[in-house]
């Protein structure tokens, strides 16, 4: 995972995300939205705080990672 990535906003992370082959998978708790993506045959789900003015690096890199 690159160590410069940009701070973005969550439209902007859900934008990188579909174009990586994630698909929306429901509503969380609160603001949240899960989405998901199959790895290997197992699926994996992060959640994204739709609350968020922008996010952080390292917030980013963290779901990366899971997805």
């Amino acid at each position: 995972m690159p160590k410069n990535l940009p701070s973005l906003k969550a439209k902007q992370l859900i934008r990188l995300l579909e174009s990586g082959g994630c698909k929306f998978y429901r509503e969380g708790k609160g603001d949240h939205k899960l989405y998901m993506r199959y790895v290997e045959g197992k699926k994996r789900v992060a959640p994204i705080d739709m609350g968020e003015r922008e996010f952080s690096p390292p917030y980013k890199g963290v779901k990366m990672k899971t997805l």
